[in-house]
This record gives C-alpha cells, sequence and structure tokens, in this order.
C-alpha cells in the first residue's frame, strides 16, 4: 500500500515538500526545550502546589484514618473497626454503598 506521499488535504505532495516536513532543518530544536531562567520558578511552584496538597489533602485523611486504628494511648487496635460492623444503621449504609457501585 505504498504510494505517493499525501498532504493534509489528502492530495499528493511533492517530495520535497514531505521530506521538508518530516525532517526538520538542523538549525530548528527538535523538542521543546524549557530555557534555564525559567525552571527554577516552575520547580518552585510545583513543590509549592505539592506541599500545598499534601498539607490540606494528605495529611488531615492520614491522621483519620490513623485514628480508627490506634487507642488513645497510641497502641493498635481494631476495636474501632468491630463497631462499624457491629452497628445495624453503619452495616446497611456499607451494602447500599456496595450495591450502589455493581449497579
Amino acid at each position: 500500500m505504498e504510494g505517493p506521499a499525501r498532504g493534509c488535504n489528502g492530495r499528493a505532495g511533492s517530495p520535497s515538500i514531505t521530506k521538508r516536513l518530516a525532517q526538520p532543518h538542523s538549525n530548528e530544536r527538535t523538542s521543546f526545550q524549557i530555557p534555564a531562567l525559567r525552571r527554577g520558578p516552575q520547580w518552585c511552584g510545583g513543590c509549592c502546589c505539592m506541599l500545598f496538597s499534601l498539607s490540606v489533602l494528605v495529611y488531615p485523611i492520614w491522621r483519620v484514618v490513623a485514628a480508627g486504628f490506634t487507642t488513645r494511648g497510641g497502641q493498635f487496635t481494631l476495636a474501632y473497626v468491630k463497631l462499624i460492623f457491629t452497628d445495624p444503621a453503619l452495616v446497611r449504609g456499607l451494602i447500599n454503598g456496595r450495591w450502589w457501585r455493581l449497579w
């Protein structure tokens, strides 16, 4: 199925145009490069976004989950998990949520 090179409009193009589009000139950049002066602020901005996400989103979730598996003294326990599965209202809610996921 080798045929003449096709341009954007589907018509056969001249080999010189196709060759120029496929192979950029040596003085052109072949990939996008961020200038050295802009790398520092972008890196700093990215770190600030990550720190914000960690402090506002991840840390509170970590604290809540950790509190569910430790006693006031700091020992590991599954007592709170047992309380969840012994409460009929919470069990119904878990089953209902499971049905919504499967439906």
